[in-house]
């Protein structure tokens, strides 16, 4: 296909992220075309794998006695199928909010129709600025100093011996991760290039490291891990901190703008989109569970009518191409894991509010939350660290956020003071 510089590229998975984020309309056109259609070759295949795949989770559930495959998914960390029913629940009772969110992007944009290829396109390239790695380390670490000075001298340490290996190399996989062993310091695999993300995955990270690190220096062997439910709040804790440090010290109007819609895109992506995933996964293991087949139609079909609700009538989806989407997402084959990326988020979200405003107590109650490891259940865990997330508050709290930061984003859009 045609790249942004009219030069001829090479459709891959990890360049379609990049090329549907792109400025240019056509360029985001052409790579969501060519992908999907890439997808509509082999569907009912895919269709195939995936009705065996939820039949082979329904198969268990039932050998073990669980209700239902939900059920069976959570019971192992004992997270109450109320924690998951409230997320869906909220965040369809918080709609108005993200069609809100569409419109905003359809006036900005400047377009009559907004369509699936526009959703994660940046909308205020203006002020769009970055940090080279050293930059980044130095704003990473004033950014947690709400968390104590041991905190940012482990990262410090981090930073300086060696954890992270920076840049992309030949043979080395993409993306970012943290990694170990008990009793080792951790390991940060990044892919440097210089744009504001990579900032907030350095961040992200290290707040893995961190959880690890804390963890099995204060828990034996056996508790020193932790499951993917409170994983991913240590990570997105130390993005929230980095996010309040940016927005306090930035006072250029366009690259506060730029700041808000990476702030709202970060929360559409970590908690809309993967409720609405994890919404679909639900109603497929119903289907199967009602002993139905899951068609390359039947898919489509949900998978179109759950996008359309969730958008809003500000989107216009391709009839054809937009519900392929399912196709593409592997977290669907795992057995309700996507729905924890939206509890860690709503989680973090709450616990960073209550250390950046608090003192001491909540610095240390947060602390021991890192310290914990699995020594208990992760619902329990988080309970001690000032967070329920048995009940709706914790996802509410997010869209509120959500709600303030479109305020500021209009009233820098309208001139008047945020």
């Amino acid at each position: 296909m045609t790249g942004e510089n009219g030069e001829r590229v090479k459709l891959t998975k990890a360049r379609y992220t990049s090329l549907v984020r792109s400025a240019d309309r056509e360029v985001r056109r052409g790579a969501f075309e060519a992908f999907m259609d890439s997808y509509g070759k082999v569907i009912n295949t895919l269709a195939a794998n995936m009705d065996a795949n939820a039949r082979n989770h329904v198969f268990f559930a039932r050998a073990r006695n669980y209700e239902d495959t939900l059920e069976s998914a959570l019971h192992p960390n004992a997270i109450p199928v109320s924690v998951f029913h409230n997320l869906v629940d909220t965040v369809n009772a918080n709609l108005p909010v993200i069609h809100r969110y569409a419109g905003l992007k359809k006036r900005v944009m400047g377009v009559d129709q907004l369509r699936e290829y526009d959703l994660y396109a940046p909308l205020f390239t203006k002020g769009r600025f970055s940090f080279d790695y050293d930059q980044a380390k130095a704003i990473l670490l004033e950014s947690l100093k709400p968390l104590g000075e041991q905190y940012v001298s482990i990262v410090e340490r981090g930073l300086d011996d060696r954890w992270i290996d920076v840049h992309e190399n030949k043979g080395k996989r993409s993306g970012a991760y943290s990694s170990g062993a008990y009793g080792t310091d951790p390991y940060v695999l990044l892919n440097w290039s210089d744009q504001l993300r990579d900032t907030f995955t350095l961040a992200h990270e290290m707040g893995h490291s961190l959880h690890s690190w804390l963890a099995s220096h204060n828990q034996p062997y056996v508790y020193g891990d932790y499951p993917i439910f409170t994983a991913e709040v240590a990570s997105t804790f130390n993005e929230a901190l980095l996010m309040k440090h940016l927005l306090d010290t930035t006072e250029d109007r366009d690259r506060l703008l730029f700041l808000l819609d990476t702030y709202l895109d970060q929360i559409n992506g970590t908690v809309f989109r993967q409720t609405m995933f994890a919404e679909f996964e639900l109603e497929i293991h119903r289907a199967v569970e009602r002993d139905e087949t899951l068609t390359a139609e039947m898919l489509d079909a949900l998978y179109l009518d759950i996008l359309k609700r969730y958008w809003g009538p500000e989107v216009e989806f391709d009839p054809e191409r937009s519900p392929r989407t399912w196709c593409r997402i592997p977290h669907f084959y795992y057995k309700f894991y996507v729905y924890q990326y939206s509890t860690a988020y709503a989680a973090s979200t709450a616990l960073s509010r209550q250390v950046l405003a608090g003192a001491e107590k909540e610095r240390e109650r947060y602390l021991d939350f890192m310290r914990s490891g699995s020594s208990r259940y992760p619902v329990e865990i988080l309970e001690s660290a000032g967070v329920d997330m048995t009940t709706a508050g914790p996802v509410q709290d997010v869209f509120s956020l959500f709600a303030e930061l479109l305020d500021q984003t209009e009233s820098l859009i309208s001139g008047k003071d945020v």
